[in-house]
């Protein structure tokens, strides 16, 4: 495997974003620090649904991910590069990664293989963790009567897996993994429990999770520790 001495590098969650989430969505007075410029945002009082992204978002599984990858690229004739590189890449499914890189199959045989190669990587002891306030803004967020989901391009039995492991899957009422289109999976979520496009919210650290709200037509939060933390951050600025 293409394993760097430098396993130390995660993130260390959600501070301000799960100030925001406590503060609007739940009404939290007591939460002195907030991102939106110092005052609560009402327009979010409606939402009763919140939706989370899994990778980057709750769980930090980059460096997982990234051994995962460069198994996959050893396994068909390509070149492993650094994680630093990797990085710039990682907010695309793993699927549209292997494309970039030329390896290209049935997206059901890859998917696969690439959830074989996390779990060989995760028996060699290479796990995710997840971030530092994501079990205690779940707990308060539920407690406070919000539904909490999750929609993740990461493989179900993984995701199921580290939910259980983590201590976070009795505050979720659905778990929803392998996402083609997270687009869709939101609407399909949204029509089956019955919830209005108005009172959903979703929570991810890419782009591409931005988009998948707006192509869904709800609103979005943006975390800006995870897998494209950059580039969020750069709205901000």
């Amino acid at each position: 495997m293409c394993v760097e001495a430098n396993r130390e590098r995660t993130a260390k969650l959600v501070g301000k974003e799960a100030t925001y989430l406590l503060r609007n969505c739940v009404g939290r007075d007591d939460v002195s620090e907030n991102v939106s410029g110092g005052s609560k945002d009402s327009s979010l009082r409606d939402i009763t649904t919140i939706i989370f992204d899994w990778s980057g978002t709750i769980s930090d599984d980059r460096r997982p991910v990234y051994e995962s990858a460069m198994i996959l690229l050893k396994a068909h004739g390509k070149n492993c590069f650094s994680f630093e590189e990797w990085l710039t890449t990682a907010a695309i499914s793993i699927i549209e990664f292997l494309a970039g890189q030329g390896i290209t199959g049935e997206r059901e045989t890859l998917f696969k293989e690439y959830a074989d190669a996390l779990s060989l990587v995760r028996k060699d002891g290479i796990r995710p963790v997840v971030y530092a306030d994501a079990k205690q803004v779940l707990q308060d967020l539920r407690e406070s009567g919000k539904e909490l989901m999750v929609i993740s391009s990461h493989p179900e039995d993984h995701l199921l897996d580290e939910a259980s492991e983590y201590q976070i899957k009795e505050y979720l009422s659905k778990i929803v993994g392998s996402a083609k289109d997270k687009a869709q999976e939101i609407l399909r979520l949204c029509s089956e429990e019955r919830i209005g496009l108005q009172n959903v919210i979703f929570v991810g650290d890419t782009a591409y999770d931005i988009q998948a709200a707006k192509k869904a037509g709800i609103r979005s939060i943006g975390i800006t520790t995870g897998y494209q933390g950059f580039w969020l951050k750069t709205l901000n600025s």
